[in-house]
């Protein structure tokens, strides 16, 4: 479209460049019309006044060709021919459109005519832009829940964002198996955005799904653990060995509780418990022997007790209410040749109970039973009249059976009257014929020996003694005394008829028979004598010497063997002897003295009397030397060493000697002999005592080469301890020794130790008698010894434990397997009962003292 405007131009004749566009039209004002369009530029129509140029008027008007050209059509003043020529269009961006506001081009039109410019501008208003969003950024959050959307305008750098919640797809779960795939989706509404979608893959997962299984043992020692994948399939074991908590601990009482628990090392096995009862536990059993009832307690049968509930069971396991057996009744009779006899009750104390039968007559070979009221037979030791085959051993009338029960059992023995049979001593006097029954004994203070004893029997002078055994018609008197006693013609002489002859006013002892030898031994005794010193002199001398005063312990043999002998049933008339003992101990004074012979000594007291041969009891002194009577004194014929003893508790004087002409380094002597042994020394000066036996309490002496005793010590107190100038021994043994004769220090060595010496109790153990059996080392065994040959000739008889000090082994316990033939008497009891009779081997356990048993015959 073209447009055509009318301006006056006015050519000033100053000749400036510039110029003004005058409208030729109205006069009156100018005016602007823009138009304004969506797309494309505004035009502004602008009218302007009519101006008259004083000097040449150009009428001419510019006509726009849009904005891309444009002519000036003109004329010289009014009248003037119109003249077109084309202008020159130049644009000029005054303001860039943007996305927020709009744009300014300016075009300017010219022309030059007759050199000069005439100029006419033109603007438009380009409309502001719209946004231009490109490539948008999109932005997942990291779990893809949420996708972030966000563009800039190209123009105006404008941000639009928008955030949108993710549509979650999953195509394919995660397994152990295979990866996981999902697809998120997420839609716009802002249409600059496009919808978006994301395919995710998860790597397949180490995490099974398993599914568990436990397996216990059938004891709950192992625990098996077992993981299955329900997915793949895979699969996990382990094998636990379980740990063990007592809950509740089994007894017969109460049900034991045990956790039992397994603890994994796979992290995917839980720990498992298992809590098992398992029930009650058995009765825990101690053994209790069994010991037969008697006259005065209650037996006991042998059963098993529970120490937790305290039931009885008896040794089928079957329950019972009570162990006892019943105290026997003493209703019992007694069978002669299985003809019974009720015996009648007679005298009934605490610890003895007595009954009796009278008969009219018993034969030689009579058998002898006794029988409860239950009618089974019942053992006995068999006594006066009854032999070991409690056979009747006399023919008699009007006899009496005395039946006799104690603790330790029932001993029968037969009242009649006939010639005693037995060892007897017979005195004979004026006022006629005494026997006095003597006694077999056993007793073990150093050698074992067996003898016929009595003991003390008061004489007087002129007493005719002879020994009667009227067992095998024998008899024996003054030619059977033993020979080292005959030359004490102060004491006895020989008589016409070979009886002994009594010369003094004294008591005396008896011994016969001792270990089968058929000789006699007397032991005169004199009354106590209260000295509180001793001195020896010498004949027709006036100086003396002092004895010393010795105590012996009452623990040594000697203080034992002394009151054993003292004490015995058939030593009679002694009381004040042992009297004197128990009041003022068992005295010695002793002195060691060389002696040159011939020499005649006697001893005086603290009060001035004097003792001598008349006193001097040849039985406890040596054999090695001669003596006689010197008008009272003891007159010495052997040169040597001697030790005088007096001992004020009978009154009598021993001497102990040894030979001067010993040639040894040194000697001993212990309480076993009655003579110094010589001892050669070594090179570092040294003796030694080899393999020598002691008793508890026995004691060993040294001298040295002149027979002067020597006062020693010991470098160990072990086993020995020093007395005075002797050694003692405090443990029953056998040793070697060895003394420095230097430093006169003694050396112990312990060779074996005596261990326990048993004894069992005979047939008329009320009567006092009783056989022995000594324990030896069993060589099969050094833990035990043993007692062989044990002859055991009744049921229930009983057989003691002893150690070396004659004391009972109370501590002792049978073994199990001797259970069927040995029982205790009682529970702490050394007495073991016999069940049947044979020939037995003892065996007891130097440690444990347990006592088993092997019959033999």
């Amino acid at each position: 479209m073209r447009k055509t405007k009318k301006f006056l131009f006015s050519i000033f004749a100053l000749g400036m460049a510039s110029f003004s566009l005058i409208s030729c039209g109205d006069s009156e004002k100018t005016t602007t019309k823009t138009i304004t369009e969506s797309v494309g530029p505004t035009e502004t129509e602008t009218e302007t006044p009519t101006t008259s140029n004083p000097i040449l008027d150009i009428i001419g008007e510019f006509n726009w060709e849009e904005y891309a050209g444009a002519t000036f059509t003109y004329k010289l003043g009014e009248d003037g021919e119109e003249i077109e020529v084309s202008a020159t269009i130049t644009k000029e961006e005054t303001t860039i459109p943007s996305c927020t506001k709009d744009g300014l081009n300016t075009y300017i039109a010219k022309v030059v005519i007759n050199g000069e410019e005439f100029i006419e501008k033109k603007e438009e208003v380009v409309p502001k832009l719209n946004h231009k969003y490109e490539n948008p950024e999109y932005v997942w959050a990291y779990d893809y829940s949420t996708c972030k959307a966000s563009v800039y305008c190209e123009y105006c750098q404008n941000e639009i964002t928008e955030e949108v919640t993710s549509t979650k797809d999953v195509l394919n779960e995660v397994s152990c198996s295979r990866d996981g795939l999902t697809k998120y989706t997420v839609e716009f509404t802002n249409e600059v955005f496009e919808d978006q979608e994301v395919e995710v893959t998860t790597p397949k997962t180490e995490d099974h799904d398993y599914t568990y299984k436990y397996t216990w043992s059938i004891d709950n020692k192992e625990c098996m653990a077992e993981a299955v994948c329900s997915v793949c399939n895979g699969t996990i074991t382990e094998k636990k060995e379980t740990e063990e908590s007592i809950i509740t601990t089994a007894t017969c009482l109460q049900d034991g509780i045990i956790i039992y628990t397994a603890n994994f090392d796979n992290y995917i096995f839980e720990t498992q418990s298992k809590e098992v009862n398992i029930g009650r536990a058995s009765h825990k059993l101690d053994k209790y022997y069994g010991y037969p009832a008697t006259f005065f307690n209650e037996g006991r049968i042998e059963h098993n007790k529970c120490t937790v509930c305290g039931k009885l069971f008896d040794l089928s396991g079957k329950e019972i209410t009570d162990a006892s057996i019943p105290v026997l009744s003493k209703e019992i009779s007694l069978a002669i040749n299985n003809d019974k006899y009720a015996l009648t009750l007679v005298e009934d104390n605490e610890n003895s109970i007595q009954w009796k039968l009278e008969a009219s007559e018993v034969k030689v070979g009579d058998t002898i039973k006794l029988f409860l009221k239950d009618g089974s037979e019942y053992s006995f030791f068999n006594g006066d009249g009854i032999d070991d085959d409690y056979k009747v051993t006399v023919d008699a009338t009007d006899v009496t059976f005395n039946v006799l029960a104690t603790p330790n059992g029932v001993a029968i023995s037969l009242e009649y009257e006939t010639e005693e049979k037995g060892i007897f001593v017979e005195v004979t006097n004026d006022s006629g014929v005494t026997l006095y029954p003597m006694s077999e004994i056993n007793y073990n203070f150093g050698t074992e020996t067996n003898s016929y004893v009595y003991g003390y029997i008061s004489l007087l002078v002129g007493d005719k003694v002879l020994i009667k055994d009227t067992i095998n018609d024998k008899t024996y008197g003054y030619n059977d005394i033993l020979e080292s006693e005959i030359w004490r013609s102060h004491y006895f002489t020989c008589g016409d008829n070979g009886e002994i002859i009594i010369n003094t006013t004294d008591r005396v002892g008896f011994e016969f028979s001792r270990n089968g030898d058929e000789k006699l031994t007397l032991a005169f005794v004199h009354d106590p004598v209260t000295v509180t010193s001793m001195e020896v002199g010498v004949k027709g001398e006036v100086d003396t010497a002092p004895l010393t005063k010795n105590t012996i312990s009452e623990d040594s043999n000697e203080y034992g063997y002394a009151l054993h002998m003292l004490n015995h049933e058939t030593t009679v008339n002694a009381t004040d002897i042992k009297e004197y003992i128990l009041a003022n101990g068992y005295i010695v004074y002793q002195i060691e003295l060389p002696i040159s012979a011939p020499m005649s000594i006697y001893l005086k007291d603290n009060s001035g009397n004097t003792y001598g041969y008349s006193v001097f009891e040849s039985k406890y002194s040596s054999s090695d030397f001669t003596y006689s009577n010197d008008e009272g004194y003891i007159h010495l014929e052997t040169s040597g060493t001697y030790v005088i003893m007096f001992i004020p508790s009978c009154g009598n004087i021993a001497i102990s000697f040894a030979p001067a002409s010993a040639s040894s380094d040194a000697y001993y002597m212990t309480s076993k002999e009655s003579s110094f042994t010589g001892l050669t020394k070594d090179s570092n000066n040294i003796v030694t005592v080899s393999n020598i036996d002691f008793d508890k309490n026995g004691y060993i002496a040294f001298t040295d080469s002149s027979y002067n005793m020597l006062t020693v010590t010991l470098d160990t107190t072990t086993d020995f301890i020093v007395s005075s100038t002797l050694l003692m021994c405090t443990k029953a043994g056998k040793y070697t020794l060895t003394l420095n004769l230097d430093t006169l220090v003694v050396h112990v060595d312990v060779v074996e130790y005596v261990t326990l010496s048993g004894l069992v109790d005979g047939a008329a153990i009320n009567l006092g008698s009783y056989s022995s059996k000594t324990f030896k080392r069993n060589a099969s065994n050094e833990a035990e010894v043993v007692a062989e040959g044990m002859v055991i000739t009744a049921a229930n008889q009983y057989v003691s434990i002893m150690d070396p000090n004659g004391e009972g082994v109370t501590d002792i316990t049978v073994a199990s397997d001797s259970s069927s033939l040995i029982s205790l008497l009682a529970a702490g009891s050394y007495f073991l009962v016999f069940a049947e009779t044979g020939t037995y081997n003892i065996y007891v356990n130097e440690d444990t003292h347990v006592v088993r048993v092997v019959k033999t015959a």
